[in-house]
């Protein structure tokens, strides 16, 4: 997946009596909808991309093919999954805010999932670097943040992406 589209490739053999492949996808591995119906041209493989729109989009999108005959018979192709979100879109929120005696917050995805390592920095009001630290995440919803050394005020956190992007910058204060 890159920018908010999956590049779906797929070779073949033997195409005999073969009249079109459908892309199908499902959010919850359970019932697939057809995205697209791709003509057999007796070729050795075919490229088909689409846009995750908001109507595709889950933490976990599960994709497949099915090859149809000319007499209506059908095949599937192994289920395959991507990530249903892109990473420059991902909705970040933390709690509790403002926090008081807790020794941590926790940042949370509203949406998508946290895959790889994140370069995380807190930032005081005026922009002055306080703490940064990378965090490896693999298929997390939430991951919790030390705020112990931090003195009372209002702060910024800056999470960049493994693909370097900036999801969200969270505020929060501590009193």
């Amino acid at each position: 997946m890159k920018d908010c589209e999956v590049n779906l490739a797929w070779k073949v053999e033997k195409q005999l009596n073969l009249k079109s492949y459908e892309v199908e996808v499902s959010q919850g591995n359970t019932s697939f909808t057809k995205l697209s119906e791709v003509a057999a041209k007796s070729e050795p493989g075919y490229l088909f991309t689409f846009a995750l729109t908001n109507a595709i989009k889950a933490s976990l999108l599960y994709v497949r093919i099915k090859s149809i005959d000319l007499d209506g018979s059908n095949r599937y192709t192994k289920t395959i999954m991507v990530t249903g979100l892109c990473a420059s879109k991902m909705q970040l929120a933390v709690f509790p805010n403002p926090i008081s005696d807790a020794a941590s917050l926790t940042v949370a995805a509203k949406e998508g999932m946290f895959n790889g390592t994140y370069k995380v920095s807190i930032l005081s009001s005026n922009g002055q670097l306080v703490q940064q630290r990378e965090i490896k995440l693999s298929a997390a919803k939430t991951f919790p943040l030390a705020i112990t050394r931090l003195s009372a005020g209002k702060y910024h956190i800056d999470i960049v992406s493994p693909d370097g992007t900036v999801p969200a910058v969270l505020n929060f204060e501590k009193l």
